[in-house]
């Protein structure tokens, strides 16, 4: 059974976080969109995404659900997938979750399941924790060094995301889209106190999607402001001048990329270049001037 506050933030618009048990036993974090169906929770996915492929293999869960009128106490939950509801009932249940959000209908892209999620009993962990992790070992671990951040109590966990503000958010998500990133859902508006106070820009409102790599690992943020508008940047910036300078990427085949980008119309920043016999490498002017870097393994 969900208790009364479990059901009461599932069922606005929370901020959610996943996270599953990869093959080798190590955490694999992603932001989903979260409700309830009946007394269980759900959350949806494509059928072939790491989180799916996760879930199939190992029902084992940790969701750390931030909700809307309170981000900054988020709820923690520990669960197991009991269910997959797929076909047009799957369709229904996601149409139902997205509408919370964003009221832009998903695109149906693909097929799509629902995993249908039983809470466990007593105290959940941080979704970022393994939800494998054994706490009686923790004690065997190595301390840290005295100098470190973790040795005063405060450390970083993990590299969650890269944030990328664009003018046109529909033209830049099929840039990387086509690139080979995955959409982790629709276009999501966030506004009100928590954004005003994140970034200290007074009634604002934008809108975000974010982006993984098929093998899951840091996601790429993408968002549109739409109160206040945007600042225009410096589209033809070049590596040298101070700022975030490029997101990287790698791929299977550069050249068949870059064939491919050029004939979409995203030509290089220079040239081709190799690293020994470890990387080739390119830059690529992207979409609103953004240097995407892509490098494939020389073998």
């Amino acid at each position: 059974m969900l208790d009364t506050e479990l059901r009461r933030v599932l069922d606005g618009p929370a901020i959610a976080h996943l996270a599953t048990v990869l093959p080798d036993g190590a955490p694999h974090s992603t932001p989903v969109y979260v409700g309830t169906h009946g007394d269980h929770i759900v959350l949806f996915t494509g059928p072939h995404t790491r989180k799916a492929r996760n879930l199939r293999r190992d029902p084992r869960l940790a969701l750390s659900i931030a909700p809307a009128d309170n981000p900054f106490a988020p709820v923690a939950v520990r669960g197991r997938v009991v269910d997959w509801i797929t076909g047009p009932e799957a369709w229904t249940v996601v149409d139902r979750l997205v509408a919370k959000y964003t009221d832009i209908p998903y695109p149906r892209d693909g097929e799509r399941w629902v995993a249908v999620i039983a809470p466990n009993d007593g105290p959940a962990p941080r979704a970022s924790d393994p939800p494998h992790v054994d706490q009686a070992s923790s004690s065997q671990a190595p301390a840290p060094a005295s100098g470190s951040a973790a040795a005063h109590g405060s450390r970083i966990r993990r590299f969650d995301h890269v944030g990328v503000t664009v003018a046109d958010l529909e033209a830049t998500t099929e840039f990387f889209v086509r690139l080979g990133l995955q959409a982790q859902g629709a276009p999501m508006a966030v506004e009100g106190e928590f954004l005003d106070t994140v970034i200290g820009i007074p009634d604002s409102r934008t809108r975000i999607v974010m982006l993984a790599a098929p093998d899951g690992g840091t996601t790429l943020e993408l968002s549109s402001f739409e109160r206040p508008d945007h600042q225009p940047g410096a589209p033809d910036a070049m590596a040298n001048e101070l700022g975030l300078r490029n997101v990287a990427f790698e791929v299977d085949d550069l050249d068949a990329t870059l064939d491919r980008l050029a004939a979409d119309g995203y030509g290089l920043v220079g040239g081709v270049g190799q690293y020994e016999q470890s990387w080739r490498m390119a830059y690529v002017r992207g979409p609103e001037g953004i240097i995407v870097s892509l490098a494939q393994r020389v073998h």
